[in-house]
């Protein structure tokens, strides 16, 4: 009888918020689920950590300081990287639902509208990281 030990290298996720309670509050649920977390201010800070290295899933904020996420998102299609990318967002000058929308014309995978709960974001991560490897 044999092992079947596969290696089972945790899913990388990158949390891109320009609030550092969200970030935090994001990345300790995440990794209590198992994944592996990285985190980023803004869209530049994201941008950078996109190009040193290849993430499953990206999860950002549309309205930050600097870089935003909707830059964030034309910056990864410019660029041709198809990871996968969530945005959310709590509202601002235009409203939320349009913010959401935007951001899937542009290419997100998955919206969060903010607040959102803490089972509302582990199923969206595992829906998809699930379509990701169906």
């Amino acid at each position: 009888m044999s092992d079947d030990v596969t290696d089972k290298t945790p899913p990388s996720l990158l949390v891109v918020d320009d609030d550092a309670n969200i970030r935090q509050i994001m990345r300790l649920l995440l990794e209590a689920a198992g994944y592996h977390v990285h985190c980023a201010a803004d869209g530049k800070e994201a941008m950078k950590f996109v190009e040193a290295q290849s993430f499953d899933l990206i999860l950002t904020d549309i309205l930050m300081p600097g870089s935003d996420g909707l830059e964030l998102l034309s910056a990864m299609k410019k660029s041709r990287l198809t990871t996968r990318v969530v945005v959310m967002s709590g509202g601002g000058m235009i409203g939320v639902a349009d913010y959401l929308k935007l951001a899937n014309k542009l290419g997100a995978h998955g919206v969060l509208e903010k607040p959102f709960t803490s089972e509302t974001l582990l199923a969206t991560v595992a829906n998809l990281l699930k379509k990701r490897t169906d």
